[in-house]
């Protein structure tokens, strides 16, 4: 399965502008892994771990 959390993740901030950018990545996140527990595999559901915690990383260093 083709997953890529960041495009998610800069649809809903384009969307609402002013949500708060860890607010934004959960929502996501939760709405992405809700989809793939559905469809996708437990790869799947490892590699979108994989990126939430890569962009949560670059969200908080930003936020320093």
């Amino acid at each position: 399965m083709d997953i890529c959390l960041e495009s998610h993740f800069i649809r809903t901030k384009k969307r609402f502008p002013h949500m708060d950018e860890k607010v934004a990545l959960d929502s996501v996140y939760i709405g992405v892994s809700q989809a793939i527990a559905s469809v996708g595999t437990h790869e799947d559901l490892e590699e979108l771990v994989v990126q939430y915690n890569a962009l949560l990383s670059v969200i908080m260093e930003e936020a320093i």
